[in-house]
């Protein structure tokens, strides 16, 4: 039962003042305001939803273009959740409006970002998660190093077809 409806069908809630006690006139008094209060419209504060990233894992690092899927739970004690929102910095990457609450960040450029969600309860209320940090690296290609001159390897070549032929080295050679 809220309040507002205590206070509506409370007995307290009446114009007959016959005999009352200190007491009672307190009691009436309160539940009066209270009635009345809520007559004008005025309703219990909304609490605030409660929100936190669960993905990807905090100091996470990835490679450019990366593909990341971000994630984070929500809960709303006294209405419910109407979205969750992405955000890299105070830049909005994506939203979602059901849960599981996810969103699929795509080309994710080099960088170390800063990210948070935010949930929205059905009374505007808005609750923003603690940020974690993802780091996106540039892809570094591997170096390769020859140390064998293209020659040398040709000549090589040759003496081992000329050993499984039977010829000697010297007529193998490549002049």
């Amino acid at each position: 039962m809220s309040l507002c409806h205590f206070a509506k069908s409370h007995p307290d809630n009446n114009t007959d003042f016959a005999a009352p006690t200190e007491h009672h006139v307190l009691k009436r008094i309160f539940v009066g305001l209270l009635a009345a209060t809520c007559m004008l419209g005025a309703s219990a504060a909304n609490i605030a939803p409660t929100v936190s990233m669960t993905g990807p894992a905090a100091n996470a690092a990835f490679v450019a273009p990366a593909a990341i899927t971000l994630s984070a739970t929500a809960a709303d004690s006294d209405g419910t959740v109407s979205k969750v929102a992405f955000y890299r910095g105070t830049t909005l990457i994506g939203s979602d409006t059901s849960a599981p609450y996810t969103f699929n960040w795509t080309n994710a450029a080099a960088g170390t970002y800063s990210i948070t969600s935010r949930a929205t309860d059905n009374l505007g209320a808005v609750t923003t998660s603690a940020a974690l940090s993802v780091t996106v690296k540039t892809n570094v290609l591997p170096r390769v190093t020859i140390t064998t001159t293209v020659r040398r390897c040709l000549a090589r070549q040759a003496a081992r077809r000329s050993r499984s032929r039977g010829t000697t080295w010297p007529q193998a050679a490549i002049r």
